[in-house]
């Protein structure tokens, strides 16, 4: 009696196949993670977005410039204290889990030395530049409110690593909710911005322990201190370290800027068209924290569907980011006067300039990340440190100028000017290094596409929809994304959408 001969063994994939199914796992993984982590930021946005539009117009242009300098310079100065782990985390954490106790505890350690010199550095610096009591007070209590931030941005990014994020989304909503509780009843009944500050640190401050239990239980992270590994580590972020300095410092450089150059009302106008802007580019630290890891898992089984993947992410941010620059230009004016009340007029031509600040900046973001995935990290550092040499050069002509020409107001229109050109510079740069891997002929269709609805959109709300204002605002949204829809420039509609259009031609 014979055998039979063995059944052939199935033949191993191909890198191709590899790839488009990792492609899958992952997008899959990414689209819940960030599902989770969008509904979080929703509920999480209504109260920011009380809190945020509510602080200018409750303290004043004045006051709120106080506390906007402040907030802006503890921004800037704790950065530093970031090291660049959280990107290091991102793309070498989500393949390996186990090296983050490796280094955890040396970069704890490292942080406190930095907090503890840069705290004893703040007041000479607020002296030097003239600063009175009330800002010492509210710095000095932001910085705090920053070492707890940035401790919650390490555990985060861990947590998006592995993909776990059900805790993370819960923690934040509460303690945005206590943070909101807490500075409405400021305002409501106390009106002293020191509190505020307060707060503010109080928000980040509850979230750090049940944090660090959520890593510790999800990831075995463990606290020990290797000076070996965490050296390792701190050298291997430095290109993501110079990137993350170079780019927060020249977001925020505006602000130091326009206070010594002007006063506390142009910082409040300033401040108070950030604000409103800032609603447009609050979902990106969602973005961040899933197409990172998972463009480095992809990355490890296919370089091209990478490139694929992140190709198709810039072209359906770009849409989105275009929706939102078209809104906000239309309706800045109608918006401020009724967030912040006519005290605020001044602030609209700078959120008319900011507004188109959303689909560069999103563009920049992703191909800083991408270039990351592609290990072109130092590209992104050369990138970061032109900006922050450009940034500062155009306010320092642009600030006297726009206020000489325009009166109040100017000079947030010069700072808001350069934030644009500046985004602008830095996202073309990206797409130029990323080369054919981040750029091909459908990205120059998504933008002449999205220039061709604004334009049509801008012709609709002033012929048809301007007496309705604010009322509008449902109707135009929906026309922008019905006609990027039948343009195919959605993400995963635009298939249906040519499908639909080429039965409406068959008919």
């Amino acid at each position: 009696m014979t055998s039979e001969p063995p059944a052939p063994a199935d033949p191993a994939p191909s890198e191709d196949d590899a790839g488009a199914q990792a492609s899958q796992r992952e997008t899959r993984l990414a689209a819940k993670n960030g599902a989770k982590l969008m509904l979080s930021m929703g509920a999480t946005l209504t109260v920011a977005f009380v809190i945020r539009f509510w602080l200018p117009r409750s303290l004043g242009p004045a006051t709120f410039g106080q506390f906007h300098f402040a907030e802006a310079f503890c921004e800037a100065l704790y950065l530093f204290t970031a090291l660049g782990v959280a990107d290091y985390i991102g793309k070498e954490v989500s393949t390996r889990t186990e090296h983050a106790s490796e280094f955890f505890g040396g970069m704890v350690l490292v942080r406190a030395v930095l907090s503890v010199l840069l705290c004893g550095l703040m007041f000479p610096i607020l002296w030097l530049i003239g600063k009175g009591r009330l800002e010492m007070t509210l710095c000095f209590i932001l910085a705090g409110w920053q070492v707890a931030l940035i401790a919650n941005q390490t555990f985060s990014a861990l947590l998006n690593a592995k993909g776990e994020v059900d805790e993370l989304a819960l923690v934040r909503v509460a303690s945005k909710i206590v943070w909101g509780l807490g500075i409405g009843s400021c305002l409501l009944f106390y009106r002293d911005v020191r509190w505020v500050a307060v707060w503010f640190l109080v928000g980040e401050a509850i979230q750090t322990p049940v944090l660090f239990a959520v890593a510790r239980r999800r990831l075995r992270l463990r606290f020990r201190v290797d000076l070996g590994v965490t050296k390792m580590v701190l050298l291997g972020s430095v290109p993501y370290f110079v990137n993350f300095v170079a780019t927060r410092i020249y977001d925020r450089i505006d602000v130091q800027m326009l206070s010594v150059m002007t006063d506390d009302k142009e910082v409040g106008y300033y401040g108070a068209a950030a604000n409103l802007a800032l609603g447009g580019i609050l979902f990106l630290p969602v973005l961040n924290a899933v197409v990172l890891p998972m463009g480095a898992r992809i990355g490890q089984a296919s370089r091209d569907e990478l490139n694929r993947v992140m190709r198709a992410a810039v072209r359906g941010a770009l849409v989105i980011g275009s929706l939102v620059t078209v809104m906000l230009w239309l309706h800045a004016e109608s918006g401020t006067t009724l967030i912040f009340g006519d005290r605020y007029e001044n602030a609209v031509p700078s959120l008319r300039m900011l507004s188109f600040l959303f689909p560069l900046t999103y563009m920049a973001v992703l191909g800083s990340m991408h270039l990351v995935q592609v290990d072109k990290v130092w590209s992104v550092t050369k990138i970061s440190l032109f900006g922050l040499v450009l940034n500062p050069v155009l306010n320092v002509f642009f600030i006297p100028w726009f206020a000489a020409l325009y009166g109040e107001g100017g000079g947030g229109l010069a700072a808001a000017t350069t934030s644009v050109l500046s985004e602008l510079v830095a996202a073309a740069l990206m797409l130029y290094a990323l080369g054919r891997a981040g750029v091909d002929k459908h990205l120059f269709v998504t933008i002449g596409s999205c220039a061709t609805l604004g334009a049509l959109l801008l012709g609709l709300h002033v012929f048809v929809l301007f007496p309705l204002d604010l009322w509008a605002v449902p109707v135009e949204v929906l026309a922008f994304l019905l006609g990027a829809f039948f343009l195919g420039q959605l993400p995963f509609l635009g298939p249906l959408g040519r499908k639909v259009m080429a039965r409406l031609g068959r008919s």
